[in-house]
């Protein structure tokens, strides 16, 4: 059962990982296309800025959980490095189970949210008219995915705090 649900959060974080990565190539495709509508034919598009907002919260919050479980993300390790190897990683549990809990809430919070953009027929009002659910759910997903991914890492935290082994970042995602 581990095991699939491993294969599962691996798979969904690969998976936002790819779209955030095309998010990026269509609305920088949209913009090149807006630019060059714009001085050669005179013509603006509105929608490449609905576009551009929709995918830049898309592009966040499904990039951010393959950011973390690739550690590519900031971290302080000049000032860590400095710790035992032992308190270093108690650090790292302590802060990912804290990251696990508020990215439960914001999830929480944003699957009430759609729900509510869902059930009332919220639409969002620019130069395109969409359901402004399509938005919302984005906040919800990437949450989850994020959750679980700091449930991870605390994991691998306590795991490495009990044998004392590498600091905290240098572990590879997989284990």
């Amino acid at each position: 059962m581990i095991k699939l649900l491993r294969r599962l959060g691996t798979g969904v974080v690969t998976a936002g990982g790819a779209i955030s990565g095309a998010l990026v190539v269509i609305v920088m495709l949209a913009i090149s296309f807006e630019v060059a509508s714009r001085k050669l034919l005179g013509q603006s598009h509105a929608w490449v800025v609905d576009l551009g907002e929709v995918s830049l919260l898309f592009i966040t919050f499904f990039a951010a959980a393959w950011v973390l479980r690739e550690n590519a993300h900031v971290r302080i390790d000049t000032l860590v490095r400095l710790l035992p190897v032992r308190v270093q990683h108690a650090m790292g549990l302590a802060t990912n189970l804290v990251a696990t809990g508020v990215m439960l809430v914001v999830a929480l919070t944003g699957a009430e949210e759609s729900l509510t953009d869902l059930l009332t027929e919220r639409m969002l009002m620019g130069g395109t008219v969409f359901p402004r659910v399509w938005l919302s759910i984005a906040i919800p997903i990437g949450s989850i995915a994020l959750a679980a991914q700091f449930g991870v890492k605390a994991w691998q935290s306590f795991r490495q705090m009990r044998t004392e082994g590498a600091s905290p970042g240098a572990q590879p995602a997989d284990q």
